[in-house]
């Protein structure tokens, strides 16, 4: 369990890492989609539109589970 913890803490980190350093803090405060936003600076727009499509289907499987599981618990 503690092994588990500390890799989501470590990659939570470095994810945060990298953002503060391809962002700047300037662009963390002004950003509104910051993982996007990232992907444009490191690939370009064909980066930010594939981040947005990714990002935009894991908010719909999450949705997906999140209906399943309430309709599941109505008997």
């Amino acid at each position: 369990v503690f092994v588990g913890m500390g890799i989501v803490l470590a990659l939570y980190l470095a994810i945060n890492f990298a953002y503060c350093k391809v962002l700047g803090f300037g662009g963390l405060q002004h950003s509104k989609v910051l993982a996007a936003d990232m992907a444009a600076v490191l690939f370009g727009q064909a980066g930010y539109k594939v981040t947005s499509i990714l990002m935009f289907l894991s908010v719909l499987a999450y949705v997906n589970v999140y209906i399943i599981n309430i309709f599941s618990q109505i008997k």
